[in-house]
């Protein structure tokens, strides 16, 4: 017979276990990108606003679920280094896209960020790196859809 585990507590083990994974896999990207002396998070922004052409900085907060103070900071990182620019937009937003450097840079990170897929997908299995694929974009879609629920309640409790 098992023992028995308080909700709560299960509930915290999910999010230890996930947030375990999430640094562990981010290391070890980071570790790979160091040659180009990026860190994944910053990958991850170039590559987004490489593919939009140029995207608000609001946009990209809502997009991905970021706050706008943390994109702030890491978008002030990325133009310190020359890879980012900024122009206002028509409402005062700040719009960015990759500098030429940005884009040569991104170019070069991708064959490292292509090792450490190559890396992690060895090591996980075809089918355990596909299901895992699929269950990350899922967590993220119920986990928006909960905070969607939970405000629509309180909406319903003030009124």
């Amino acid at each position: 017979m098992g023992t028995q585990v308080e909700p709560s507590v299960k509930a915290a083990c999910l999010l230890s276990s996930l947030r375990r994974a999430s640094r562990a896999v981010t290391q070890l990207y980071d570790l790979v990108l160091a040659p180009v002396k990026l860190k994944a998070t910053q990958l991850f922004i170039l590559t987004e606003i490489n593919r939009s052409g140029e995207l608000a900085q609001h946009e990209f907060a809502e997009r991905y679920g970021v706050a706008v103070e943390t994109l702030s900071r890491r978008f002030c990182v990325l133009r310190r280094k020359g890879l980012l620019v900024c122009r206002s937009g028509p409402r005062k937003e700040q719009i960015y896209s990759l500098t030429p450097h940005g884009k040569e840079t991104l170019a070069q990170a991708m064959r490292y960020w292509e090792l450490a897929e190559f890396r992690l997908r060895t090591s996980l299995g075809e089918s355990d790196w596909e299901r895992l694929h699929v269950l990350a974009l899922r967590s993220a879609a119920a986990a928006k859809e909960a905070e969607r629920l939970r405000t629509a309640n309180q909406m319903r409790r003030a009124a």
